[in-house]
């Protein structure tokens, strides 16, 4: 009698355990960028996270969004943190499946353009593709006159929840070339 009432109770408590962690993984995802780490760690923000943020009234520093078919829920933000007696720190927020990654950049990066598409990441453990969205942004840098040059950054997220996005330095380009060739010819008549 004992045991069914104890194999009874563990039974139940698997249920709402089960419950408990299907809400855990429709809740959103926030993250920081490595970068954007570092750049809260050099002004002294001893715990960094993604709350710190606001969604900054600055429009500048938005950079032309283009959405490439497959792409339009992927939302793009500027934000930013005040950190006292030193600078604002500006960053772009991406979110998609509800997941959410900021990506911030020195006072000499400059976000130009976002091209946002459909893209495959390949997962070597589970050895097979995931359905995920490429953010590539390009970012003019020290610019003064002229602008110094150009990096690529891409940020992926996929729809799996267990592998959280990431941001990658695609190019830097040649000291005094603006734009990049690379992103330049990448992009389509159109765009």
């Amino acid at each position: 009698m004992r045991i069914r009432s104890f194999i009874s109770l563990l039974f139940i408590s698997l249920i709402f355990s089960c419950k408990g962690l299907a809400a855990k993984n429709t809740q959103n995802t926030n993250y920081l960028s490595k970068q954007c780490k570092k750049e809260l760690l050099d002004s002294k923000i001893e715990n960094p996270t993604f709350k710190l943020f606001k969604t900054s009234e600055i429009g500048d520093y938005l950079p032309l969004i283009i959405k490439r078919r497959g792409s339009e829920e992927v939302d793009v933000e500027n934000v930013s943190i005040d950190v006292p007696n030193i600078q604002t720190i500006y960053g772009l927020k991406f979110t998609w499946e509800n997941q959410s990654i900021i990506d911030c950049r020195s006072f000499y990066h400059t976000p130009k353009i976002s091209l946002i598409e459909q893209y495959n990441k390949y997962d070597s453990v589970l050895i097979k593709s995931l359905d995920a969205m490429k953010i590539s942004t390009l970012y003019y840098v020290k610019c003064g006159s002229p602008c110094n040059y150009s990096e690529v950054k891409s940020t992926i997220i996929t729809k799996s929840k267990y592998i959280p996005p990431d941001v990658y330095d695609e190019i830097s380009t040649p000291l005094f070339e603006y734009p990049s060739q690379f992103f330049a010819d990448y992009l389509t008549l159109e765009e």
